[in-house]
């Protein structure tokens, strides 16, 4: 009997530990597909300001850069949640950083004039708001319906 008790006690002790496991994961998954959700989001505004100062700056705004957030992006380097996000958040994200930055070089050394870079920037933003951010949106809300299933708030 003693044998049975502490084999069904270290078989509880483990599938809790499991459950615990899973919402830490589901947890530190949301926090992090949240927040490049919003610095995504938060770059879009940058993206039309430089589009502006590019039409009416003239050759001087042409020689401006154009940073972008990417504290979230560049710490996901570091997060052991990074590679559980969805492969396609992911090429979406450095999609999105990859070519905002190529079509900012080009027009610094003059590869594009204005009109073609902000034709192209304005296709990236468009795509991002209709599609990618959509997506991580409807990700994270089935993460924090899964989470809140286990009565955890996010």
């Amino acid at each position: 009997a003693t044998v049975l008790g502490v084999y069904l006690a270290s078989t509880q002790g483990f599938k809790q530990a499991l459950a615990f496991g899973d919402i830490q994961s589901a947890r530190s998954n949301y926090y992090l597909r949240k927040s490049l959700q919003s610095e995504l989001s938060d770059n879009i505004p940058l993206v039309r300001a430089y589009m502006k100062k590019l039409e009416t700056g003239g050759i001087p705004a042409r020689k401006e850069g154009l940073t972008l957030d990417t504290f979230v992006w560049e710490s996901m380097k570091n997060s052991s949640a990074t590679l559980e996000t969805p492969s396609e958040l992911l090429r979406e994200s450095r999609i999105f950083y990859r070519s905002v930055n190529d079509i900012q070089a080009k027009v610094v050394n003059n590869t594009y004039g204005v009109t073609q870079a902000n034709k192209l920037l304005q296709e990236i933003v468009d795509r991002m708001e209709k599609e990618v951010l959509p997506k991580f949106e409807s990700n994270t809300l089935e993460i924090k319906e899964w989470l809140s299933k286990k009565d955890v708030e996010v």
